[in-house]
């Protein structure tokens, strides 16, 4: 926590000691809590994933989910279990560089490969750089000579911090080994010696990679004898460490590796002093043991071939020399990745820990997270033996049944009943809270039951033969397709209510489409509730189905529901496959006298679900009114026995949640696209188990909190893109001087009415922040006395000046961090930096208002142009497109002006800070948070430039040691946010 500051001034007014007080209050807040908790500062994404499920036994499919922040364009994904086994493509047979050998390559961070020197047939020892931003397709020469002197069989490689570290090679082909180090910060344009002789022997052709933890690993080569010893630095190669004396793999030199996403060494290719080789390597421990995983690869044997890995998580090798056919400079690729979806779902086969890698990138550069042993897979269960029984088992019609899943089952995956009667109902759940199922049969008969059960395993079925014995009864007979029948049953109660049952059937249901089944009970006081309506909604096609409604009488249950209980009815659908079937919606009716019998409303009528002998709560809507029968609506996500009730206690019940009985629809979450620069993220809660730092990817994982560069902007090849945020600034507060001068010299009052109209029509919209009094006087620019309040108090004009001033916020943000433009992103900009206009204006107004002063929200066309040009030239915006003009009344005192001035910025620095609670609720939340805090904090910082037209021209005359004291500390913490 940063140190604290209590400033008091007992000799200034009660009010002025308070403003500043929150002030300083607000600043201390930003700058000791906001560092820590967003990771602002760079533009690559900030990697988060999550996998559903974790555990389970194999086959086990997992589906991952992608939560990263900063808008990400590509994603990487490496399950654990690849076998990097997939073939090589040839991208091309020529480069447009010269064939050579012995060269080096590294990706830099916005994905494009650098390579350097190397050794040419009639080209000698080379220093040259070049680029490829295609993945190795088309080529461009950076510089001829670079600051180190021409060799080849060297290594580079590209470090966390953006640099290039370059080691040892040769030349001279019989001697010059060397072990010197060298370093760029500029993508080779110039070199610095780290150090003339490193920790291991002056060599060649070895082969490095820069791992996940920013360490170098050193392998191989040739000091006059091959070697396979491993080496690693943890200071960009300054002192060494040897790790392995000896390597499962031969003995070589003029071979290559790279570092993969996932953690991995992949080792390839080079000369064992007999025959070039191609065959492939690699290391899951940083190099402590190795796995060979082809002995022959797609490409030609060779050696001296260079290699990168690029953001996508593929490997391209380029050139290198062969025995048979020379100096080569094609181009190979090679991608292993597991998947490059944004969501995929992926199958582990067999038992073990797996480690998850996902590496998403966009334009500004990537970031990778790996999670250690995230899933874990156990061997498959032995195969499921199916068992049931059914109580009961004999009885007249209609006989209600509950069937209870005995089978000797591990992980299950499905339950299938068939119930045997005519029209083959079954039934199927893959939910074990609902593998008992129950069936009310309406027939006389005889009936066989069958359960079969499944797992990963396999499957099992028992049957038996004439399980059920359905007795015929005084009960009437269903009615023909289409028709209602109905009759009354008793069993020695005369408080049993009469109840009805119907039957109808469809010839089909196309997919989308939904099927009605109409049915024609009557209500009556001994028969308060009937089913009148199903519709079913199909997600596929589907053939002729039926629906029976049947009554189902009290004593059939023995955990009924709470009363007051109106009644009990079954639906089934007879010749439909559950998980055709996407919902339904059950329409039933409730006879009023009943709901006025037990002092109850319409608004407490539900209906439940029995679901194994818990009664669900589902979602009850009132539909119509028919007389004295209230009809009402119910969504079911599948069919079985229900009850009407109504619910007395209201106010205190819990809604219960559907449970599926038939099918089960799952829902798909939403991930939504965050698009914010810079971007702040707050770390979701992972199990201990499962916690694992996020690690971003520099060329070869670079180690994590290390922040990504930006993408190349103009300015890059005139100041290092890290401290173009500070030029931008300079430029923005150059540009108030350069105005200001002018319009307050002797020479511009003279000659302005010779400059062209349009120049100055531009000029004089600004003129009022920047001429003295009495210019704004004699000029009349001023504020309008007459405009006429719209909203808020602002006029139409000033309204209009808002809407201006939030394209201009979002314009210049999506230009800053080169957004991709997306609907949803483009809506919460404009509104974000149209509500941090309005705000910050109507503080400046109502303080003025105070005071007796007039105010009027102007529009600043240079303001404008400034900010759109740093945003695109430096890739940070830094002015605003718009300005309060105040007028006064009398004679204000000093510090009354600079209260009036100090209002607006202190509003956008409270409403910055009120942003960043929007940024843990995710989503668009995440978004307007993001870009809330970055529209503020730019519009208080430019405001308090003490340069007009800005606020801070008056709070600096007033008290400059106040104005520093708030000043300086914005700046800085706003420079140190956008410099990380």
């Amino acid at each position: 926590m940063r140190s604290c500051f209590f400033i008091v001034m007992l000799s200034e007014p009660i009010h002025v000691r308070s403003f500043r007080a929150v002030l300083f209050f607000l600043i201390i807040v930003s700058l000791a809590v906001i560092p820590s908790v967003t990771g602002w500062g760079s533009g690559a994404p900030v990697v988060s994933f999550t996998g559903n499920p974790v555990s389970g036994s194999a086959p086990l499919p997992v589906a991952f989910m992608d939560s990263s922040s900063g808008s990400p364009t590509g994603w990487t994904w490496f399950f654990g279990d690849e076998n990097f086994t997939e073939p090589w493509t040839q991208m091309t047979a020529g480069a447009g560089w010269g064939p050579r050998d012995s060269h080096s390559t590294v990706a830099l961070l916005d994905g494009s490969i650098v390579l350097t020197g190397g050794y040419g047939s009639g080209i000698g020892y080379r220093n040259d750089v070049w680029r490829s931003t295609d993945k190795g397709a088309t080529w461009t020469q950076m510089t001829p000579g670079a600051g180190w002197s021409g060799r080849d069989s060297h290594n580079t490689v590209a470090m966390p911090d953006g640099s290039i570290v370059l080691m040892g090679g040769r030349n001279a082909l019989s001697s010059g080994f060397k072990n010197d180090v060298w370093r760029s910060t500029d993508n080779g344009a110039t070199w610095t010696q780290m150090t003339p002789a490193a920790g291991w022997s002056a060599r060649h052709s070895q082969s490095s990679v820069a791992m996940p933890d920013g360490s170098i690993v050193l392998m191989g080569g040739y000091d006059g004898t091959r070697k396979n010893d491993v080496w690693r630095s943890t200071d960009n190669g300054a002192t060494w460490t040897e790790m392995n004396a000896s390597a499962g793999w031969a003995a070589r030199a003029g071979h290559s590796s790279v570092a993969m996403p996932d953690g991995s060494i992949v080792l390839m290719g080079g000369n064992d002093g007999t025959v070039d080789k191609n065959d492939l390597w690699r290391s899951t421990d940083n190099g402590a043991t190795w796995t060979e995983v082809t002995a022959t690869a797609g490409w030609p044997a060779r050696h001296s071939q260079s290699r990168v890995a690029l953001p996508d998580g593929s490997i391209v090798l380029t050139g290198g020399s062969s025995s048979i056919i020379g100096y080569v400079n094609d181009v190979w690729r090679f991608n292993p990745v597991g998947s490059s979806d944004r969501n995929p779902s992926h199958t582990y086969l067999t038992p073990g820990s797996y480690h998850v890698t996902l590496q998403a990138f966009n334009a500004l550069g990537y970031n990778n997270l790996r999670k250690t042993g995230y899933v874990t897979v156990t061997a498959s269960p032995p195969a499921p033996v199916a068992g049931f029984t059914g109580t009961p088992v004999t009885g007249p019609v209609p006989l209600h049944v509950t069937f209870n899943d005995t089978s000797d089952v591990v992980t299950p995956l499905m339950w299938n009943w068939s119930f045997g009667d005519a029209s083959s109902s079954w039934y199927n759940t893959t939910t074990s809270e609902v593998r008992n199922a129950s069936f009310g049969y309406s027939t006389a008969g005889t009936y066989t039951v069958s359960l079969m059960v499944t797992n990963a395993s396999g499957s099992n079925t028992m049957t038996r033969t004439g399980y059920i014995t359905v007795t015929a009864t005084a009960i009437p007979v269903l009615g023909s397709t289409g028709t209602p029948a109905s009759g009354s049953f008793t069993s020695g109660s005369d408080s049993e209510p009469v109840v009805s049952s119907g039957i109808a059937t469809v010839p089909g249901i196309l997919k989308g489409s939904t099927g009605t089944f109409t049915f024609s009970p009557v209500i009556s006081g001994s028969s308060p509730v009937v089913i009148s309506l199903v519709r079913i909604i199909a997600s596929s096609d589907i053939g002729e189905v039926t629906v029976i409604t049947l009554p189902v009488l009290p004593g059939a249950f023995a955990n009924p529901p709470d009363p007051p209980v109106a009644g009990y009815e079954e639906v089934k659908a007879i010749g439909i496959n559950p998980d055709a079937i996407d919902h339904a919606v059950i329409t039933f009716g409730v006879d009023g006298s009943w709901i006025t019998t037990n002092h109850l409303t319409i608004g407490k009528i539900v209906i439940l679900q029995d679901t194994t002998g818990q009664w669900t709560e589902l979602p009850t809507t009132f539909d119509h009114q028919d007389g004295n029968n209230y009809y009402f609506d119910a969504i079911v996500h599948g069919f079985g026995d229900f009850a009407v009730a109504g619910r007395t206690n209201t106010g205190t019940s819990p809604v219960a949640s559907i449970v599926p009985v038939v099918s089960i629809v799952p829902v798909a979450s939403v991930a939504p696209v965050i698009s914010v620069a810079p971007v702040i993220s707050a770390a979701p809660a992972v199990p201990a188990a499962q916690v694992a730092e996020a690690q971003p990817a520099a060329v070869q994982n670079p180690p994590a909190g290390i922040s990504m560069n930006r993408t190349v902007l103009p300015s890059s090849p005139y100041i290092p893109s890290r401290f173009a945020p500070v030029a931008a600034v300079i430029v923005g507060i150059f540009v108030c001087v350069i105005s200001s001068t002018i319009r307050e010299s002797e020479f511009f009052n003279r000659y302005s009415e010779k400059v062209t109209t349009v120049v100055k029509s531009f000029m004089q919209g600004e003129a009022a922040g920047l001429m003295s009094s009495t210019e704004v006087s004699k000029r009349g620019v001023r504020p309008r006395e007459n405009l006429k309040p719209v909203f808020l108090g602002l006029s139409l004009r000033e309204v209009l000046v808002t809407g201006i001033t939030a394209l201009g916020f979002t314009a210049a943000f999506f230009l800053q961090d080169r957004l991709e433009i997306q609907l949803t992103t483009l809506i919460i900009f404009l509104c974000t930096g149209a509500l941090a206009s309005i705000l910050h204006d109507l503080a400046h107004k109502h303080v003025a208002h105070t005071s007796g002063s007039i105010t009027e929200y102007q529009f600043w066309g240079l303001g404008m142009v400034t900010m759109l040009t740093t945003a695109w030239f430096f890739g940070n915006a830094f002015a605003k497109p718009s300005r309060t003009v105040i007028r006064s009344i009398g004679k204000p005192t000093p510090e009354e002006d600079a209260l009036v001035r100090l209002a607006g910025p202190l509003v956008s620095i409270a409403m910055a800070l009120a942003s960043l609670l929007l940024i843990p609720l995710g989503g668009f939340f995440a978004i307007a948070g993001g870009a809330g805090f970055s529209m503020n904090l730019l519009n208080c910082v430019f405001s308090l430039v003490p340069v007009k037209p800005n606020d801070g021209v008056e709070i600096f005359a007033w008290n400059k040691k106040a104005w520093a004291a708030i000043f300086i500390p914005l700046i800085a913490f706003y420079l140190y946010i956008y410099l990380q």
